[in-house]
């Protein structure tokens, strides 16, 4: 009977660990930034941390863009995230368009994080719309604005 007993609170510390370890592996270090987060854009007068994935001596800057996103009408949430990948040397602006009106326009982002389904500012009607997702670019140690990108996608409003 001591060894099932023994047995058991055996599997449920290590069940309570496993757990422990997932949470934080998928939602990051509490009271940390992680993967996810909204970053201001005041980080770049002090980018401290946020500066472990960043390359300050990288010279090309990696986008990761996209043919196509949905956007949940009821929610305003772009179904999709916006990152800045790991290695670039700059803070990612990102702004989306559809011809003059704004739909959303992030903080700063730092490399090797990412905006999970970002919410957005103003919702267009449901439809099918030629959207252009912009990417200002600015240096981790300088905070100069460098080359951007732009991005066509097409945005359904469901």
């Amino acid at each position: 009977m001591r060894k099932k007993t023994l047995l058991i609170i055996v599997f449920l510390l290590l069940f309570t660990a496993v757990a422990v370890l997932g949470y934080f592996a998928f939602f990051g270090k509490g009271g940390e930034p992680g993967p996810g987060i909204v970053i201001d854009r005041d980080i770049a007068e002090n980018p401290g941390e946020y500066l472990d994935k960043a390359d300050p001596e990288n010279t090309q800057t990696n986008f990761k863009g996209f043919p196509d996103a949905r956007i949940d009408s009821k929610t305003g949430m772009l179904m999709k995230n916006l990152s800045n990948p790991e290695g670039n040397a700059v803070f990612f602006q990102i702004t989306i368009k559809i011809g003059e009106t704004v739909l959303y326009e992030s903080d700063y982002l730092p490399p090797g994080y990412y905006i999970n389904t970002p919410l957005l500012s103003n919702v267009p009607g449901p439809g099918v719309y030629d959207a252009v997702f912009i990417y200002r670019c600015y240096h981790v140690e300088t905070n100069q604005e460098l080359n951007g990108a732009n991005f066509q996608c097409k945005l359904t409003v469901e």
